[in-house]
């Protein structure tokens, strides 16, 4: 059991990272007012934007936007002017048009099987690789008259796949021809949704515990998630819990610059998510919201807050108190009441202010019921 950080410890830990974002905004203003053409200093601008969302890469980008500058201060050789341009920035400016529903193009590498899964923003199907693998492919799901900017899917694509953690769903490899699509690991368990109103008291806190671990790892690589449900929990066939579906993930130096507006899953949405203006900006402390409301409906079966229409659930969110989980199923122990209803506060301030600390009380109760 991880032994629990004092208040003064996580303090100083989030200083530090805000400490580490101020610098990176300093350089991105820099790199912004340096007079560098990108015809002739792509490579360099694009490997030091890339890194402006990762807080722990602060170093890299200050040594690589001082090698740039010593670059643009030198002299420039003509460039052939029959020469071709490649630099990253060509694939940004092109738009890949995403097959039609239902319709899935030969990839190359891959023996599509069948489609498994279908949402409102994505089609998800079965295939096999060339070696034998069986993946899943997740490929983006659009109306026939939108596209996608491949430069956006590869840094969602780029962001997963490097998140290495046991109980997060892998990515294999990503790419954007024919289409955008990433090969990840193949869930045979199927989600968290398909087992809800089914689970013991036991297997619930386990999957806490499990997604708890997941959030403590990518906080501190400085990454939200921000759409925690049970269809984006998958089991594994020995029935270990994996987050998937980071696409909405996104750094928290990102969060705390730009207010992009809602994201994510209505009925566990956030305060923060649906007025900004109330209850602050989205950060880590979002996602420990999302895993209590999920927490919430494996231990009663039901949505901490769903109204008959969507203007309903929204206000319920905003202004009601969440109700006890022994209130629904008398047989919860009153400590995990107190657990639920921290992890849900609608002040971000009364929250658990690390998921390390809801791990460790959910370990806690754990440990104390009988097998």
């Amino acid at each position: 059991m991880k032994k629990r950080r004092s208040g003064d410890e996580i303090d100083r830990e989030f200083e530090a990272l805000q400490a580490r974002i101020e610098r990176l905004k300093q350089a991105e203003h820099e790199l912004d007012a340096l007079d560098a053409p990108p015809e002739v200093f792509g490579t360099e601008i694009e490997s030091i934007r890339s890194k402006l969302r990762t807080p722990s890469k602060v170093e890299e980008v200050e040594q690589e936007l001082t090698a740039l500058k010593e670059l643009v201060a030198k002299p420039a050789e003509a460039p052939d002017k029959d020469a071709p341009v490649a630099n990253a920035s060509q694939a940004v400016d092109e738009l890949q048009e995403v097959p039609p529903i239902g319709v899935l193009p030969e990839l190359a590498g891959y023996d599509v099987l069948d489609r498994i899964g279908a949402g409102g923003f994505s089609d998800i199907h079965r295939a096999r690789r060339q070696d034998g693998l069986v993946v899943a492919l997740k490929i983006p799901r659009l109306s026939p008259f939108q596209t996608l900017v491949p430069s956006d899917f590869l840094r969602e694509a780029e962001l997963w796949s490097k998140l290495d953690h046991p109980y997060i769903v892998k990515v294999y490899e990503y790419g954007t021809k024919p289409y955008p699509w990433i090969a990840m690991e193949f869930m045979e368990g199927g989600s968290l949704r398909a087992r809800i109103g089914t689970l013991s008291l036991k297997e619930s806190l386990q999957i806490g515990v499990e997604m708890a671990q997941v959030l403590f790892y990518a906080h501190h690589h400085g990454i939200i998630h921000r759409d925690i449900k049970p269809e984006n929990i998958l089991f594994d066939m020995d029935k270990t819990s994996k987050l998937t579906d980071w696409g909405l993930g996104k750094m928290l130096l990102e969060s705390s610059m730009t207010a992009s507006g809602f994201k994510g899953t209505l009925a566990y949405s956030s305060p923060e998510q649906l007025s900004g203006s109330r209850f602050g900006g989205v950060d880590w402390r979002t996602d420990i919201y999302q895993l209590g409301t999920v927490l919430h409906e494996m231990l009663t079966g039901q949505k901490l807050f769903l109204g008959d229409e969507p203007g309903a659930t929204i206000a319920r969110i905003l202004t009601e108190e969440p109700t006890a989980p022994s209130k629904v199923r008398p047989d919860i122990p009153q400590e995990l009441d107190r657990i639920v209803i921290k992890a849900v506060a609608r002040r971000k301030g009364e929250r658990y202010q690390d998921v390390s600390a809801l791990e460790e009380d959910l370990q806690t109760v754990l440990s104390h019921m009988k097998d």
